[in-house]
């Protein structure tokens, strides 16, 4: 099995893609296609999808999820952003928030950021000892095996960007008053933990993805 080593894989690839050709294939055909899979999926109800988005700051999340979500019926399809825990989830275990969230039979769910944070966020700001974060790969393999034995399909992207490219974006949200909402001092203070959070999303990359589904 590859490993991930995000720092070897060029961010900017496109396959040889262009932005104008792949906004013209999701607009004119997929779409229509996405849209029609997800009626079938809401009228047959024996299944749902988890759509799992993670990646840096910056790295286009939400962005993704208004193009994504332009396919799909909003009665039965809904985002969440997973932020900092509340006082309520803190006091139950680290996935109660997170099953909470999750799709019932025909429903379609996306997650901006996700239980992974568990072994992203408090790894890197070291929120929570080595020993009670690096049990939780096997934990979530276990989680996500339990939702894909009850008809909960999952699809899961990271989102891989260049810390160029951060700073590019960070400082078009510092210089456009539209986007200030946007910014937050805690962005700044991620970049200094770059390589601490890199290394983290490597190993939960070859850890808590793709050993699962290699396992499929």
């Amino acid at each position: 099995m590859t490993k991930p080593q995000l720092s070897s894989r060029d961010p900017d690839y496109t396959g040889g893609i262009s932005k104008t050709y792949a906004e013209d294939l999701l607009y004119n055909e997929f779409v229509n296609k996405l849209s029609n899979l997800h009626y079938t999926l809401f009228a047959d109800k024996t299944q749902s999808l988890l759509i799992v988005l993670h990646g840096v700051d910056t790295s286009g999340k939400d962005g993704t999820i208004r193009h994504a979500m332009k396919a799909f019926n909003p009665q039965s399809c809904k985002a969440f952003s997973f932020k900092k825990p509340n006082k309520e989830e803190l006091s139950n275990d680290y996935l109660w928030r997170i099953h909470k969230k999750i799709p019932a039979k025909g429903e379609i769910i996306i997650f901006n950021r996700s239980h992974y944070e568990s072994v992203i966020e408090e790894r890197v700001r070291k929120l929570t000892p080595e020993d009670v974060w690096s049990k939780r790969y096997n934990q979530i393999n276990e989680f996500e095996k339990y939702l894909f034995e009850n008809n909960v399909r999952l699809i899961k992207f990271f989102l891989h960007i260049s810390k160029d490219k951060q700073k590019k974006r960070l400082k078009e949200r510092m210089d456009d008053p539209n986007q200030h909402w946007k910014f937050s001092e805690s962005d700044i203070k991620g970049r200094k933990s770059w390589n601490e959070y890199i290394l983290a999303y490597e190993e939960m990359l070859e850890n808590a993805v793709l050993k699962i589904f290699h396992g499929i």
